[in-house]
């Protein structure tokens, strides 16, 4: 296809966060980029300049802040981005709490809902708790057979949240396909749904499950 078949306005470039974070460049480094192809490039020619503005500029929500960008960085293999900075992504994802739509969901069978962001927070909050009450820790595997949901958005942050490892599949995966997955990990907390739309047609996951477990 050659055809294009939208192309942005200069107020709506000039609107979006990419714009804003170039004028930031620009600011701070005295360069005159123009465009996102200018600010790609520059961003190759001088990485930690641009990783290390970027980490300001969004506002990262850190339990420690880095004091160096890049190690070993001329090592592609060995090299690390912010070697010293720890973060939670899951408390930063959630750091919004507004009545602004987070998540829009318009299921198969054309049921349509919506979470804001601060009904996402409070649903992530109480699975978050709950979790906790039933043991789970830092380094600990959370497994979903969940399918595209609102609620695997939610269970993989409430995971996140406490510093365990989230996994998942999708619930048409066959019964030893989701054994040879999830038994790599040995999850302690098995979330999954009793059936899902696909095509028009309702799919039970009840037998499954059954085995899974």
């Amino acid at each position: 296809m050659n055809k294009l078949l939208w192309s942005p306005s200069t107020n709506e470039i000039k609107n979006t966060q990419a714009w804003g974070f170039m004028q930031e460049v620009n600011q701070e480094f005295k360069t005159k980029l123009t465009n996102f192809h200018e600010l790609y490039q520059w961003s190759c020619e001088f990485p930690e300049s641009f990783w290390d503005l970027f980490w300001r500029y969004a506002s990262i929500i850190a339990e420690r802040n880095p004091t160096e960008v890049l190690k070993n960085g001329d090592d592609f293999l060995g090299s690390e981005w912010f070697p010293d900075a720890r973060l939670n992504f899951a408390k930063n994802l959630l750091s919004e709490r507004s009545d602004n739509p987070a998540i829009v969901f318009w299921a198969e069978d054309k049921q349509k809902s919506s979470l804001s962001h601060l009904e996402l927070y409070r649903q992530v909050a109480r699975l978050s708790f709950w979790l906790k009450q039933n043991g789970i820790k830092k380094g600990d595997r959370v497994a979903g057979f969940l399918p595209n949901m609102p609620e695997t958005v939610i269970s993989m942050l409430a995971t996140a949240s406490l510093g365990a490892v989230w996994t998942s599949c999708s619930p048409d995966f066959g019964v030893q396909g989701v054994l040879d997955r999830f038994g790599q990990v040995e999850p302690k907390i098995f979330i999954c749904v009793d059936g899902y739309y696909y095509n028009g047609k309702e799919f039970s996951c009840i037998e499954k499950n059954q085995k899974i477990v």
